[in-house]
């Protein structure tokens, strides 16, 4: 484990590239279902709780919003994530334990903050999305549909899904275990370790 005195809570964040994993995915999810009768079921996202999955109608209706082509990271785009990770820990006062950059979705255990699990993950997704589109531009949007930005013109895409998992993993054993199965995640394009920033892809 990377060097730290307090591992009795961690939060276990998520988020996926934007249109590669959608609500109602057989891998797992979570995010707002559609329920029989058209009626929207909020996510579940609490300690303790389930992922969803398997959800045909879910996922139809999700598939039916999106406003861009799916994303999928380059080793170039990915390291770049990984890099802007450790920049933003920095200057949130952060410790990121374990992070890993795969093509559609990235994954970081970081230790509890004050700031509180859902800014930590505000932050630290959002400053990845701005580097990002600093450096690469923004996604292209699909043919007819308006950026999500305001105004009419088309502006392109998104890099990420709108929100993602933010899971508190509580006590050691818990986060031990949080770092295990982040470092083991196939298909690495980029990650960090022990504070350090390492290309895998």
């Amino acid at each position: 484990m990377a060097k730290a005195s307090n591992y009795a809570l961690a939060y276990l964040l998520t988020w996926t590239t934007y249109g590669t994993w959608l609500r109602g995915d057989r891998r797992g999810y979570v995010g707002k279902s559609l329920a029989g009768g058209g009626s929207v079921v909020p996510a579940r996202n609490e300690f303790g709780t389930p992922y969803d999955a398997d959800d045909g109608r879910t996922l139809q209706w999700d598939a039916n919003s999106l406003k861009s082509e799916p994303v999928r990271l380059s080793a170039e785009q990915a390291l770049c994530v990984a890099e802007a990770l450790g920049e933003g820990a920095g200057r949130s006062g952060y410790e990121i334990v374990r992070a890993s950059v795969m093509q559609d979705h990235v994954h970081v255990v970081v230790l509890a903050h004050p700031d509180g699990k859902n800014e930590v993950f505000r932050r630290l997704k959002g400053i990845s999305a701005v580097r990002l589109t600093q450096r690469f531009g923004r996604p292209p949007a699909k043919a007819g549909c308006l950026s999500s930005g305001r105004g009419t013109e088309n502006k392109g895409g998104r890099w990420w899904t709108q929100d993602g998992s933010k899971r508190e993993k509580r006590g050691e054993a818990a986060v031990a275990a949080a770092v295990e199965y982040v470092a083991a995640q196939e298909h690495k394009l980029a990650e960090i370790v022990d504070d350090c920033v390492v290309r895998t892809g």
